[in-house]
């Protein structure tokens, strides 16, 4: 059985956060993708153990965009650390990333909400993993 036969097809976000994610991703260009930056919102609500539900829910983007090698093995590890139940995280695996991913926008756009442009932008995401990880 292959993970990503297990998903959802479709990926939401709280639609009012689309902002913040066109925001970090066009107009900072902090990250490439949406789909790189959904995965490291969700990897920061996990690390500051925050997930919010979303309310109303914007698609944006489908599963096939999640690299089978990476992404996939990423979301389910991130959900069964979260559960520690791997029949619960087969059953709303996508929910618990995207919890996870809306608590993770939130922080990241703190972080960078002085930002002007790329490289200030990259300074304050550099000095919050300094900071963090350092």
């Amino acid at each position: 059985m292959h993970l990503e036969s297990l998903l959802r097809d479709k990926i939401y976000i709280e639609e009012n956060t689309h902002n913040i994610y066109k925001k970090l991703k066009e107009e900072l260009k902090l990250f490439h993708t949406m789909k790189d930056l959904f995965l490291v919102a969700a990897a920061i609500g996990f690390y500051n153990q925050k997930r919010e539900p979303l309310e109303k829910k914007k698609d944006i983007f489908t599963k096939n965009i999640f690299d089978k090698e990476k992404d996939i093995p990423f979301i389910y590890i991130l959900a069964l650390a979260d559960r520690n139940d791997k029949e619960a995280v087969i059953i709303d695996v996508l929910s618990i990333v995207e919890e996870y991913a809306n608590a993770g926008i939130k922080i990241l756009a703190d972080i960078v909400k002085n930002s002007t442009n790329k490289r200030e932008a990259i300074d304050e995401f550099t000095a919050f993993l300094i900071e963090k990880f350092g």
